[in-house]
């Protein structure tokens, strides 16, 4: 594919974990008229009303990514090193088309996919090579207890699930998109102050949008409801070591969110790499606990299902034991009668 001349074009790729507010960011990046992609997925009353404002072929795309390494959205685990190498072809092509047709219709194109977190290498790939294109990262940061409470609600999540999940996604992006521009948002300064927010993501990716955000002050007032914001973060004086790392890495995060030089400030990533390594034991513990869990519910389950069958087998052996008695009566019967008719 012919790449295209540098700095003609730029790709916002909008990401963060699910229930963090990415929708909210996209949607308003397209109330300024920033294209958002020309397939979305349709809003959800009962969970996004206003828009997901994520292309279709994005997250098909990224859901096969994942599906490739053994993993999904909600997948515990974490992605193994190098998983991105042996990428099916065909997934590279549609990628690449894709790209090369958003940008067609737009200078300026912003991508949004909770997903991304976990498959950025992967378009920071197709991005590069095929496009001459270095994306910018907006990365939607929320509170984890907030997100804990937001899946607990819509998916029926643990608390402990959840943690993992924002620990994995924060993490993995926090990792790819060290060495490339990027801003992490969060999600009540957005809510609570979306006019200089989005001035200064503005400046800092070189966009001249002042006019626009004038332009358009009272459709983002409309579009951003602090009522969007259903769950917030309470006190817990317990909290778990899974939430506690949550909890620092997201003060390390909150703090920098529209800065991108204090955001890879060495001491803060000494600090992340700390919690990072704790986390990772933190996921060892997480999933050996919870394979033996899995492992004790799958052996009781299977000794359910044997005496079930073993119930089933002596249930139809009296059943086979009463049919054949009842065709022996019947015959019987059928006899007595024939002899009370030769009478």
């Amino acid at each position: 594919m012919n790449k295209l001349p540098p700095n003609t074009h730029k790709v916002l790729i909008v990401t963060g974990m699910h229930r963090s507010g990415t929708s909210a960011l996209a949607g308003s990046l397209n109330t300024l008229g920033i294209s958002v992609g020309s397939r979305l997925i349709p809003p959800s009353i009962n969970e996004n009303a206003k828009g997901f404002f994520e292309h279709q072929d994005v997250v098909a795309i990224n859901d096969k990514l994942l599906a490739s390494a053994g993993s999904t959205w909600d997948g515990i685990s974490c992605l193994p090193p190098h998983w991105d190498v042996s990428i099916n072809p065909t997934i590279i092509k549609d990628a690449e088309a894709l790209i090369a047709r958003e940008l067609n219709l737009s200078h300026v194109l912003a991508l949004k996919d909770p997903r991304f977190c976990l498959t950025a290498d992967f378009w920071i790939h197709i991005l590069k090579t095929s496009f001459n294109i270095l994306p910018y990262f907006l990365i939607s940061a929320r509170h984890p207890q907030e997100v804990c409470s937001s899946l607990e609600k819509r998916n029926g999540f643990s608390q402990s699930k959840s943690s993992v999940l924002w620990l994995n996604h924060y993490l993995a992006i926090e990792k790819s998109t060290r060495s490339y521009q990027r801003l992490f948002i969060p999600y009540e300064q957005l809510l609570s102050a979306p006019l200089q927010t989005l001035s200064e993501i503005g400046t800092q990716l070189c966009l001249s949008w002042d006019s626009l955000l004038s332009e358009h002050a009272s459709d983002l007032d409309n579009f951003l409801d602090l009522a969007l914001r259903h769950h917030q973060k309470k006190a817990n004086k317990q909290e778990s070591p899974l939430i506690s790392v949550s909890n620092q890495i997201y003060q390390i995060i909150a703090p920098h969110p529209t800065n991108l030089q204090k955001a890879q400030d060495q001491t803060i990533l000494r600090e992340a790499n700390d919690l990072i390594s704790k986390a990772e034991k933190t996921f060892s513990t997480l999933q050996s606990e919870q394979i033996l869990q899995l492992s004790k519910s799958l052996h009781q389950a299977s000794a359910v299902a044997e005496e079930r069958t073993q119930w089933a087998l002596e249930q139809n052996r009296d059943v086979e034991k009463a049919t054949i008695h009842l065709k022996q009566t019947s015959v019987q019967l059928e006899q007595a009668e024939q002899q009370k008719q030769n009478l």
